[in-house]
């Protein structure tokens, strides 16, 4: 009589996800990480300088001497206040000049507000197209060998990922408002305390950036979802 135990199919071999983890792209150093974000903000500050320069004119023709002037009034009040030819100012003249001083003139508002807007626009326009086009690796990335990958794959990240992911960083951290520049604040330090180094503008876009070294996806395709675009 045959054995029982004989008919029994052999035992499934055991998932390698030992070795699956083991090829997982290192997350990215902070220190590359913020070396990389610097030399790309610095180019692209200097292309909206440039912008700038040629569009304030027509737009806002009298806002940049309104600015002067502001700028000129506050620098010799506060010079005249704190002169030491005279005693210590009273709270109420410190009041009376910061009033003043918080006076600025609606041109100059209205500069200030389309400065951050064509920034944010243009910072916007930039990751987006550096990063969708370049396989994640900007110019600062690619110099400091790191590159944006997808979470799903570690491919190079969608098209809409990318737009997210560079939309998030260009509101939060171009922003005129102050609570808006406090979220991107934060954001900026939330890599500190999760393992795989993830901002916050990473999650929602599915995205992480990594070692470029130790990257065995390097070249891999896009997600088919994104593809749509």
């Amino acid at each position: 009589m045959d054995d029982p135990a004989s008919s029994q199919p052999p035992p499934l071999p055991a998932p390698p996800s030992t070795a699956t983890e083991l090829q997982l792209p290192h997350p990215a150093p902070l220190f590359w990480r913020i070396t990389a974000y610097l030399i790309d903000w610095s180019i692209a500050t200097v292309a909206v300088l440039l912008l700038l320069r040629w569009t304030i004119p027509s737009e806002h023709p009298t806002a940049l001497a309104d600015f002067q002037t502001w700028i000129s009034e506050t620098y010799h009040g506060y010079m005249a206040l704190f002169s030491a030819s005279h005693s210590p100012p009273s709270s109420a003249t410190i009041q009376a000049f910061a009033e003043k001083a918080a006076q600025m003139p609606q041109t100059v508002q209205d500069l200030l507000a389309y400065v951050a807007m064509v920034q944010t626009l243009f910072f916007w326009a930039f990751f987006t197209l550096s990063e969708y086009f370049t396989d994640g690796a900007s110019l600062g990335k690619r110099i400091c060998n790191l590159r944006v990958a997808s979470v799903s794959g570690f491919g190079r990240p969608g098209f809409f990922d990318t737009f997210f992911r560079s939309g998030w960083k260009a509101v939060f951290f171009c922003s005129s408002s102050l609570p808006l520049l406090l979220i991107g604040a934060i954001d900026a330090h939330v890599p500190l305390f999760n393992k795989r180094r993830r901002s916050w503008h990473d999650m929602i876009s599915r995205t992480e950036v990594v070692d470029a070294r130790t990257d065995p996806w390097l070249g891999d395709t896009v997600e088919e979802e994104d593809d749509v675009f």
